[in-house]
């Protein structure tokens, strides 16, 4: 649950964060794995449109708030709201091919 910080108290009401438990759980257990540190990750400043990610590879259900979710068979990608594209994958190989499929600056490559 979260609750915005009003200027008038009265109008603050507690609103779902998630719709449920287990789609808060899911999100967290996504989020996880593309921020945890080590292994196969990646970020890059970037749009999921602009990189052309929602053409090539498959867009999940959305959950987490602000996030939209890709994937194929060895790589996991979080969008977050334009502001970054975070990415795990399975291995080094999958890893660079998707550095090479979307180039550009990145924190940890």
């Amino acid at each position: 649950m979260i609750r915005a910080d009003l200027a008038d108290t009265t109008r603050e009401r507690w609103e779902p964060w998630e719709p449920s438990l287990t789609v808060a759980c899911i999100a967290m257990v996504m989020t996880e794995t593309v921020l945890f540190d080590g292994g196969f990750t990646d970020f890059l400043e970037a749009d999921a449109e602009e990189t052309g990610l929602t053409q090539r590879l498959r867009e999940l259900p959305a959950v987490g708030r602000g996030a939209r979710w890709f994937a194929d068979d060895d790589v996991l990608i979080r969008a977050l709201d334009g502001h970054g594209l975070n990415a795990r994958a399975r291995t080094q190989p999958a890893l660079e091919r998707l550095r090479t499929a979307v180039p550009g600056d990145r924190l940890d490559g």
